[in-house]
């Protein structure tokens, strides 16, 4: 399930791909990763907690309900030339990964 509009609009085009080059024997595989607790998104969980009145460890439970492994991804988990070639945008954390395989 796409976590926002970012990962909705890669597996879109990726679907479409997949599509496309099946009949050429091509198999499409996409990655989309999950939310990442940079320092913006705890910003927005302090953010959210202050507004229902609760704590900040409770805002992040709740919105790691939803994610399978019941956290968030950490910045420092990215290989080291992910985050030495990243921009200082927020936006940057929204990348993606595709496979394409030969069948």
């Amino acid at each position: 399930m796409p976590v926002g509009l970012n990962n909705a609009g890669i597996l879109n085009v990726m679907k479409a791909l997949a599509d496309e080059e099946a009949a050429n024997h091509i198999l499409v595989t996409t990655v989309c990763p999950g939310p990442i607790l940079t320092e913006r998104q705890t910003r927005l969980l302090q953010d959210a907690a202050r507004a229902k009145g609760t704590s900040l460890e409770a805002a992040q439970r709740e919105a790691t309900t939803a994610i399978p492994l019941g956290r968030m991804g950490r910045p420092t988990w990215w290989p080291s030339w992910s985050r030495s070639a990243r921009a200082t945008s927020p936006a940057a954390w929204c990348w993606w990964t595709a496979v394409f395989t030969v069948r």
